[in-house]
């Protein structure tokens, strides 16, 4: 929805960044988002700019608000209401054009409640607020989901499956979906992936979901298996993206931090290639 947004916008030309909260440590939270000035901190060794300076006249879409840290909120709420930020070690302030928008999966009233978000920065975002109902209570989107993800993997990684079968389809509606679109949608990625060509019919869907189970009683490491197929769509997204890390995580639907961390933790160099 966040994306759909952006490209339907007047700022469709500008930049889209996305950063999943939860990702972010805290004690680094202020200079992803503000950037830093050199030597502001241990390991501060150049000049970097934030999130928001990247996202001038453009969009910043924060999703998982509420994990925010409490110690950030204040700073992004000033942020937000002024349009103006100030790196680390800086002393002056810099104008940013920037229309953030904040998502979240979890209850925002029961966050306040608790004391994870705070009412202020909630109410400064909510200029305009979007309900979108669990997928669950909304079957009839799941067919065009399912057909788009998997439309997207043919376009994306080469591959031409053909379709799903009706059975296939009606499983999926009866899904509980607790991930919500994000589920689906990797659901489909894995099932492309291992399908590659042809129709998806229920055998391939019961492999993907029972199939780990199935082998891993057999000697099957279930690990190795979830970072083959880790390492397989991110050497995918960086060959189509030529290297390009920011827009292989767009592609990906992951932050650019979360691309970078697994790339170093799965040996992948920006080429896509192992090191």
């Amino acid at each position: 929805m966040a994306v759909e947004i952006h490209r339907r916008s007047r700022r469709s030309s500008g930049p889209l960044l996305i950063q999943n909260m939860a990702e972010i440590r805290e004690e680094l939270a202020v200079s992803i988002l503000f950037g830093h000035k050199r030597g502001s901190f241990t390991g501060a060794y150049e000049d970097k700019i934030g999130l928001f300076q990247e996202a001038d006249g453009g969009t910043l879409v924060l999703d998982e608000i509420t994990e925010t840290p409490l110690s950030v909120q204040a700073t992004l709420l000033r942020a937000v209401e002024r349009g103006r930020i100030r790196m680390v070690g800086d002393v002056k302030e810099i104008e940013v054009d920037v229309r953030v928008i904040a998502t979240s999966n979890r209850d925002v009233e029961k966050a306040m409640r608790e004391g994870r978000l705070r009412r202020d920065l909630y109410y400064r975002l909510s200029l305009m607020h979007i309900r979108i109902p669990p997928l669950r209570e909304r079957v009839e989107d799941i067919p065009l989901l399912a057909k788009y993800f998997i439309e997207m993997a043919n376009e994306r990684y080469g591959f031409n499956i053909l379709g799903m079968e009706e059975d296939v389809m009606e499983a999926l509606k009866r899904g509980r979906w607790e991930g919500n679109v994000r589920e689906l949608r990797n659901l489909m990625e894995m099932v492309a992936i291992r399908k590659r060509e042809g129709w998806i019919r229920m055998e391939d869907l019961r492999v993907v979901l029972l199939g780990g189970m199935q082998q891993l009683l057999s000697g099957f490491n279930l690990r190795e298996e979830i970072e083959r197929l880790k390492r397989e769509l991110i050497v995918m997204a960086l060959r189509e993206t030529k290297g390009n890390i920011s827009k292989a995580a767009e592609m990906l639907g992951i932050s650019r931090q979360g691309l970078a961390k697994m790339m170093r933790n799965l040996g992948i160099k920006k080429d896509g290639n192992d090191r």
